[in-house]
């Protein structure tokens, strides 16, 4: 399984191109705005949108102080080009994920060689976490993309020592702040300043054009942040450096807290299948900090599992910053294993194709067992698939047919993951309160009672105000009758002998336990 047409690196960037392309935008208007983060961030850039306002994000109509505004100018720019739906919320974070592999590709292959950079982008287009992360319309992708063009670009400044590329860093650290926040900063420089004092290249760091490289960074990354103190009277500083990022690292936000070894689980789970791989590249690591760039690589993956599993609040996206330079070393591990310079026991294999036989099993149990998605439970057939691919790649592996063993593996999950993307997670996605309910609001005045899904204000178009009282709804059904009310069904007992009211849709929310109802006229 050779493919020569793969040997030269024009080739083999345009196949990147076109993987990745493939992989991030097919069947991207298919799945429903729907998961919580995605559906407030999508209609934040709606609601700036049709204000044309650039400077106070807001969801509902109020302030919505839990990001910098970067992701909502992606998004309000795709809305003008392709309208208010999903396909134009997230098609600036599929372009996020094509410039990351490119980006990637290209350093790599600066400090490395082609084979390198080929397989870095590789691992990172196998990961299904990856993947899907790059496909919702969330600042992460922003972040992830511009946190690693400037840990990239300051890496060729400090080999190169031209002022273009701390430039191009600064440029590029401004625009992760405005994705993301401040906290890009800490991310990026303490392992910055830990890796330039241990290769002694302080000097070099601490040159005049730093200070260029700063007044560009506050040029562009501060505006924003002084308008909107303006503009919100103080109320979006106080509540998005106190509350979003302080809190956030001082005690779990939401109910996601966690121990400290949540993250290290997060990253090897999410860089699955290469990450099975990792135990046995940890062997040659007291070497790889000789190396300066695999030094590089390591000081920042660490860090940022680092800072993560102390922080309070875990989540699954939070350490992938760290994916791009996990990627690299794993590649030059695997380059190593290609050249005979490395060796791999059988047990890895073990693991991956063990993993993907049980998530076979389990899906299909998970799916047959639910009473909404039984009919989907044959996609578990796309894990047993899988793991009978990794037992082939597995026999090319003890053959010592090393490099057609990683092709076949890249292979299937190659197919793996365009058919759970692009069809079965669509598929399944679709069975949801809002999408099985919007024939019924359609032309409707739809208030809330409580909690609702905030996917209901991206196809509704309009504020859903909150009632919060049974009286309240009297009064509204007295002036508008065929109004409706969406709620979650714990909360009705408080309606209980207050109202009279008929259940017009009864939807429990994928895979969690709220059930969501929708309430009209009795």
């Amino acid at each position: 399984m050779q493919f020569s047409f793969l040997n030269s690196s024009r080739n083999q960037l345009l196949f990147l191109l076109i993987l990745t392309t493939v992989l991030l935008f097919s069947g991207l208007n298919k799945t429903p705005i729907y998961i919580l983060d995605e559906a407030r961030n999508a209609q934040c850039a709606r609601e700036m949108l049709h204000r044309n306002d650039w400077i106070v994000p807001t969801f509902n109509n109020q302030l919505r102080q839990q990001k910098p505004p970067l992701h909502y100018y992606a998004m309000m720019t795709a809305y003008s080009i392709f309208g208010n739906t999903p396909f134009g919320a997230r098609f600036f974070s599929g372009i996020c994920g094509v410039l990351l592999i490119v980006s990637l590709y290209f350093f790599v292959k600066r400090f490395t060689n082609e084979l390198t950079a080929f397989i870095s982008c590789l691992i990172l287009l196998s990961s299904t976490h990856f993947l899907f992360e790059f496909r919702l319309s969330v600042p992460d992708p922003y972040l992830i993309l511009f946190f690693t063009i400037t840990l990239f670009c300051f890496y060729i400044y400090m080999q190169s020592q031209k002022t273009f590329w701390l430039i191009l860093a600064s440029v590029a650290m401004a625009l992760a702040v405005l994705s993301k926040g401040p906290v890009a900063l800490g991310l990026a420089g303490v392992p910055i300043l830990v890796w330039t004092i241990w290769e002694k290249k302080t000097k070099i760091l601490f040159r005049p054009q730093l200070f260029l490289a700063i007044i560009i960074f506050i040029t562009i990354s501060l505006p924003w942040y002084i308008l909107v103190h303006l503009k919100t009277d103080g109320a979006f500083t106080r509540e998005f450096f106190l509350e979003q990022n302080l809190q956030r690292f001082n005690e779990p936000l939401e109910g996601h807290g966690g121990w400290f070894v949540l993250i290290p689980v997060f990253v090897i789970v999410g860089l699955l299948p290469f990450s099975s791989f990792i135990f046995q590249a940890s062997k040659t690591i007291k070497n790889d900090f000789k190396n300066g760039l695999l030094k590089y690589c390591l000081l920042i993956s660490i860090w940022v599992v680092l800072v993560f599993s102390i922080a309070s609040t875990k989540l699954p996206n939070y350490p992938m910053l760290c994916y791009p330079f996990m990627a690299i070393w794993l590649a030059v591990w695997f380059e190593r294993l290609y050249q005979n310079k490395s060796k791999i026991k059988s047990f890895s294999w073990y693991i991956i194709i063990a993993i993907n036989i049980l998530l076979g099993i389990g899906v299909y149990i998970l799916l047959k067992n639910d009473n909404v998605f039984h009919t989907f439970k044959w996609w578990g057939i796309l894990f047993l698939a899988l793991a009978t691919t990794c037992v082939f790649a597995f026999l090319y592996f003890k053959k010592k047919q090393v490099l057609q063993s990683f092709q076949l593996f890249v292979i299937g999950y190659t197919v793996f993951n365009f058919l759970f993307l692009t069809f079965a997670y669509p598929a399944i996605y679709q069975n949801n309160p809002v999408t099985t309910s919007l024939s019924i609001i359609k032309n409707k005045k739809l208030y809330a009672y409580g909690m609702y899904n905030p996917a209901y204000n991206f196809y509704v178009y309009q504020p859903i105000i909150d009632l919060a009282t049974a009286n309240n709804i009297k009064k509204l059904w007295t002036i508008y009758p065929e109004s409706i009310i969406v709620a979650r069904e714990s909360s009705l007992e408080s309606l209980h002998g207050k109202l009279e009211y008929t259940i017009i849709h009864r939807y429990r929310d994928t895979f969690e336990n709220p059930v969501t109802v929708l309430l009209a006229k009795k």
